[in-house]
């Protein structure tokens, strides 16, 4: 009599983190907002190869170390789209630089920063820091230079 092996489980795809914990560099943290989050926690300053831009979905991106995140003068760090709720926390802006919203453009969206700063962000348009068209805007303890 032979026997045959005991099937295991089906290995299923892995999933993917809810938080990711450990953010150095730009294309884990776009991983991070693409896939929602829910916590993108950055922790290694980060110069953007280009703008991030977040659609529908609710994400928080933040740091407990004030860590900059930098758009190195050449483009808009952060888009912020078409229902996307994105909560801003702990973070050094600094150095965007687009046509509205010079670091973050906010359309049809909401945003919440609280505990950051914008550092010399600057739009050919409207909005330095930050631009709003038909969104919901909350800022706390946020200083703009």
């Amino acid at each position: 009599m032979t026997s045959s092996p005991t099937p295991g489980p089906t290995p299923g795809p892995t999933p993917l983190p809810t938080t990711f914990n450990d953010i150095m560099d730009f294309d884990r943290l776009e991983l991070c907002v693409s896939t929602g989050g829910p916590t993108c926690v950055v922790t290694r300053n980060i110069t953007f190869q280009s703008t991030l831009t977040i659609t529908g979905v609710a994400v928080t991106i933040m740091s407990t170390d004030s860590v900059g995140l930098s758009g190195n003068g050449t483009k808009p760090l952060f888009m912020v789209e078409h229902g996307a709720k994105v909560t801003l926390s702990g973070l050094n802006l600094k150095s965007g630089s687009g046509t509205d919203g010079g670091c973050v453009s906010v359309k049809h969206a909401n945003l919440t920063v609280r505990d950051s700063s914008f550092e010399s962000c600057s739009a050919s348009n409207d909005g330095g820091g930050i631009y709003g068209a038909s969104s919901t805007i909350d800022t706390h303890h946020v200083t703009f230079e």
